[in-house]
């Protein structure tokens, strides 16, 4: 008996051999399309609230088509308004993916901050993530019992309504110190609208009134009832200015995309319309697509006989909100961006896909994939664009000899002559009309940059391509880090492999027996089939369970489009 044991520990040890080395696979099995969770809007939130392009060295280009219509109505104009990145609501996280248990830290504009739930008076606050006394940062605390932030290193705490200092230890007399101005932490407005976590740049200052929450720019689809959204938030590799200008530009999803939302041959000339003209608090444009050409006898390609009605606006609301929104026999599908200027070549994306106008059933099957699956694949969608973008933006940097968002050189140095607004149209060949919003929206930084970064704001490092590709495709810094869902999903995960180790030894040890006492009748290799099958079946879902937990931290390289199987 000794010796049977010995070999099935010996064909488990195989199994799990097997498990081992194929493990690092890094193609994922494709997805099904995710759910959507179901959404309703809060009810306890304020009511809402032709021209000659020349590249350097080079003779003078043709008229470009796509910036003909666009420059008409772009130029500079003294309608357009002043802009003050400042007095602005910035959105910070979804509240419903966010820990509310522990304070986090956010950067905005290069200055860091510090968010909280403050339990005592079931809202969000937000400091400046500095404590006065020995400038520690507050996101190392803790929340303490009356919804404060208490500080780590000498537990003085705050109130996140003012930045009054709340505590101090240390005092005999802490009523007397907590009243100097210096003891006082800064504190900024927020509020939480549509399921969102915002900011307002500026601090509190005593007598200031309120920033007005009309002000926000919320997304006119959750005003439809029934409405249903699919939401994620990603930290980009790249910087605001370029994340904005890849998602206004939709023409380039049939490529990037192609193999997860998109398809080549859907590719076709797109001409806008601008309806609302570019001033300060941003644009409007429509848009006309040709269909996708029919399908021809001979061609096996299914897909290519589908005709799709084409994106029928695209807007942008200074100074981070995008949206494209498509008709399609009685359904609106929306693609939500909101950019958040974190540090100069790093951002945040917070975005959403709302669809309004499903009948109820498919509502409630969208309901039905784990939140973790549909991050995960929105994740693989976003990091289509990840490595490229990354290299434009240094290149477009070094041709205009600098950045214009922070007016400085690739090492960070402060520049000695300024980027003249326009200077892109040079480094860029926009020669069709798809490329309208792009036009639009490098006018609209021409008039507003450079950001006001904070002081002493770091520069994100450019990576080696050659070397360096995964750090692009890090999901745990850039998703799970800051998402509940996945953090639990991923804890999860971690169990259920034990489970199923566990079940595989004792099939090993105890199957036998088990088979010997309950069915008696079964021949020797019967028994051994079926206990070979269930080994089969654990070793399956294993190894599942791992690629899911690599999926969870890393995205896999090359991208699907680039995949034999989609050419």
């Amino acid at each position: 008996r000794s010796s049977t044991i010995m070999r099935r520990w010996s064909a488990l040890t195989l199994v799990f051999l097997a498990v081992k080395c194929t493990y690092a696979l890094r193609v994922l099995p494709a997805m099904s399309r995710p759910r959507l969770s179901s959404f309703s809007p809060r009810t306890s939130q304020p009511a809402k609230m032709p021209r000659t392009s020349q590249r350097a060295g080079a003779a003078t280009m043709v008229v470009n088509e796509g910036i003909a219509e666009a420059a008409q109505v772009s130029s500079p104009s003294a309608d357009f308004g002043d802009f003050d990145w400042k007095k602005q609501w910035y959105p910070v996280a979804f509240d419903e993916y966010t820990e509310k248990e522990a304070p986090f830290a956010f950067t905005l504009l290069g200055e860091r901050l510090v968010l909280w739930w403050d339990h005592k008076d079931g809202a969000w606050s937000a400091m400046r993530d500095v404590c006065p006394h020995r400038l520690a940062p507050l996101s190392e605390g803790r929340i303490n019992d009356q919804g404060d932030i208490e500080c780590p290193y000498h537990g003085w705490s705050f109130d996140g309504e003012t930045g009054a200092c709340t505590s101090i230890p240390q005092s005999s007399t802490p009523e007397k110190v907590s009243k100097d101005k210096r003891a006082c932490g800064t504190a900024l407005h927020t509020a939480l609208e549509q399921g969102i976590i915002w900011v307002w740049a500026e601090p509190i200052y005593p007598g200031q009134k309120a920033p007005d929450p009309e002000l926000i720019p919320i997304c006119p689809a959750f005003a439809t009832e029934g409405v249903t959204t699919d939401d994620i938030s990603v930290d980009i590799p790249y910087d605001y200015t370029l994340l904005l200008e890849n998602v206004m530009d939709i023409s380039h999803v049939p490529f990037t995309h192609h193999g997860t939302q998109g398809k080549r041959n859907f590719a076709r000339p797109i001409n806008y319309k601008v309806k609302e003209a570019l001033k300060n608090s941003g644009f409007l444009v429509e848009s006309a697509m040709e269909q996708p050409p029919a399908l021809t006898t001979d061609s096996t390609d299914k897909t290519a006989a589908v005709t799709v009605r084409p994106p029928s606006e695209t807007f942008f609301r200074a100074p981070c909100y995008q949206h494209t929104k498509i008709q399609l026999k009685g359904l609106s599908l929306w693609i939500v961006t909101y950019a958040v200027p974190t540090i100069p070549g790093q951002c945040r994306l917070l975005a959403r896909f709302p669809v309004a106008g499903l009948p109820k059933v498919a509502a409630k099957m969208r309901l039905l994939k784990p939140t973790f699956l549909r991050h995960m694949m929105r994740n693989q969608v976003l990091e289509d664009d990840n490595i490229f973008l990354h290299a434009q933006e240094r290149e477009l940097a070094i041709q205009l000899g600098g950045h214009l968002h922070t007016a400085t050189t690739l090492d960070g140095e402060p520049l000695k002559e300024a980027i003249k607004p326009g200077a892109w149209a040079s480094a860029y060949y926009l020669a069709t009309n798809a490329d309208t919003p792009v036009v639009l929206w490098r006018r609209w930084l021409d008039r507003t940059a450079p950001l006001p970064w904070a002081p002493g704001t770091p520069v994100a490092k450019y990576f080696d391509l050659t070397s360096e590709k995964e750090r692009l495709l890090d999901r745990r810094k850039s998703h799970l880090n800051h998402c509940l869902s996945c953090q639990k999903a991923e804890r999860m995960l971690k169990v259920v492999k034990v489970v199923v180790a566990a079940v595989a030894a004792a099939l090993v040890l105890m199957s036998g027996a088990v088979l010997d006492s309950v069915v008696p009748s079964l021949s020797l290799l019967t028994k051994r089939l079926m206990t070979w099958v269930l080994l089969g079946i654990c070793g399956g879902a294993y190894f599942g369970l791992g690629i899911l937990q690599s999926r969870l931290v890393q995205g896999p390289y090359p991208p699907t489009r680039n995949l034999r199987s989609q050419r």
